[in-house]
Parts: structure tokens; sequence; C-alpha cells
């Protein structure tokens, strides 16, 4: 026996965790996806609407349109101890404008990272549930197809065709946080290969298939030493 009181292990507050993405439900997960979704919309709009002020060369504006009916007019040569107040104004306003839209672009990113995390569990929710049934189509017949080996040969098909769904899975949920894909694909990415598999190991358990026959494999590849 080991006393473990010297170590204070206290039970962590469920509150702490309450309002994380992974501990909400359907609904909930619902609600915040549309908040999120309303607060990137309205500040996409925000920064299209501070940056397209400087963006004077739009044809449809008023002043593209004095820029093309003016007469030119000869400007100071820039002093190199004394510069024109003009050139300075205009690189401090592009360097803002620089340091605005960089920022603004990293604010975007991040919440549209966030939005896509969210749907994707809104998704894990739904395929986790799939994956079992998937998994079943798979496990089950390999008992009946696969007739030598014991316990051991259909537990060791089974665990690669998991690892296969696990990668799948993995993969299309990177791909899905990172914005390469759809969430809903990616999500189901790893339920729409292995599904197709699964009822095709039903069919052929049900029609008495020899797939999985390593014996079978042997007679056809010793058709080729023959013939050479």
């Amino acid at each position: 026996l080991f006393d473990l009181s010297q170590f204070k292990l206290s039970r962590t507050n469920e509150e702490m965790f309450k309002g994380g993405h992974q501990m909400m439900n359907l609904s909930q997960l619902n609600g915040s996806i549309d908040s999120l979704e309303n607060d990137f919309g309205r500040i996409k709009k925000e920064v299209v609407g501070n940056m397209k002020p400087y963006y004077l060369f739009l044809r449809d504006s008023n002043f593209y349109k004095e820029i093309v009916t003016a007469k030119p007019v000869a400007l100071k040569s820039a002093s190199l101890t004394q510069p024109d107040p003009i050139f300075v104004n205009a690189l401090n306003s592009a360097r803002g404008l620089k340091s605005y839209s960089y920022s603004s672009s990293e604010d975007l990113d991040n919440r549209k990272y966030l939005v896509a995390k969210y749907k994707v569990e809104w998704h894990r929710k739904l395929t986790l549930s799939a994956a079992c049934f998937i998994l079943f189509l798979i496990g089950a017949p390999l008992g009946a197809i696969i007739r030598k080996g014991g316990m051991g040969l259909p537990l060791v098909v089974s665990v690669i065709f998991f690892l296969l769904y696990h990668i799948a899975s993995i993969t299309g949920e990177k791909l899905a946080k990172e914005g390469a894909t759809a969430p809903v694909q990616g999500m189901w990415f790893s339920s729409a290969i292995l599904l197709p598999v699964g009822l095709f190991l039903i069919y052929k358990a049900t029609s008495d298939s020899v797939i999985f026959d390593i014996e079978l494999y042997k007679s056809f590849f010793k058709r080729f030493k023959k013939i050479r």
C-alpha cells in the first residue's frame, strides 16, 4: 500500500472544460458555428471597408476619374536630407496599410481555423458512430471468409483495416482544419473509402468466397511458372 495523501490530488473543476468544443453536443456546436461564422463575416466586411479607401485606383471611384483627366504636375525632387512631405506621407500610409493587412489576415485565418475546428468536431460525433458500423461490416465477414489461421489471422486483418481507417481519418481531419478541403469531405473521407470495402466483404461472405485463401493465389502464380 502506498500513501498518496501527500500528493494532495484533487478533482479538476468541470467548469473549466464545459465551454470547450469537444464537450458540446450537436445543437451547441451548431449555435457556436453560427456565431463564429457571423463574426467572421462581420470582421471581413470591416477589413474590406477599412482598406478600400487606400486603393484609390479603383475604376469605379471618382478619384480615378480625376486622375485620368488631370494635367501632369512637376514635383520637386526628393532631397536626401529633407525628403518631400508627399513622399513621407505616402510611405507612412503604405507601411500602415501593410501592417494592418498583415494583422487582419492573421486574425481572419485564425477565425477561419476556429470555425473549421467546430465543424470538424460536429462531424466527428457522427463519423465515430458510423465507424463502429463500418468496422463491424469489415470484421464480421472476415471470420467466415478466412478459414485458416484460427482467430489470429482474422484479428490481424481486422487490425490492418482499422489502421487504414485511422490513418485516413487523421489525414482527412488535418486537411479539413487546414482549409484544404471542406470539413464534411475531410471527416467522411475514411468512411467513404472503407464502406464499399465492408459491403464487398459482406457480399463475399454470403456467397461463400475464398478471397483470403492463400492456396488459391499460390496456384494462380504457379501457372506463370509453368508457362516460363
